[in-house]
């Protein structure tokens, strides 16, 4: 028998879980065991395969897409308006000495 080696996230519409499957030996699987040690709220394993893969369920709050960052190309205009920003806000912030108080 092969190995799991795959990554699965299960949601049905509707539901407050999302069931998950990690292959053996990954961070995701220590943490997934960690959490449902701790007794964490709907976090529960469904199934610790003859491979070392683990089935569970988390809450759907667990899960977090994020976008991929955007690219943005800085032109020299942007960058002296950054620079321009960055002194007002110099200017404006209240200077302290060591003991905290106002210079």
């Amino acid at each position: 028998m092969e190995a799991c080696i795959e990554y699965d996230l299960n949601w049905i519409k509707g539901r407050d879980y999302v069931e998950v499957t990690f292959p053996s030996s990954t961070k995701e699987k220590n943490l997934l065991k960690a959490m449902a040690a701790e007794g964490v709220p709907g976090v529960v394993i469904t199934a610790e395969n003859r491979d070392g893969s683990i089935v569970g369920h988390v809450p759907l709050s667990c899960v977090l897409f994020r976008r991929p960052p955007k690219k943005v190309e800085v032109t020299e205009e942007m960058r002296a308006r950054l620079a321009r920003m960055t002194a007002i806000r110099e200017e404006k912030r209240v200077k302290t000495d060591e003991n905290g108080e106002e210079v």
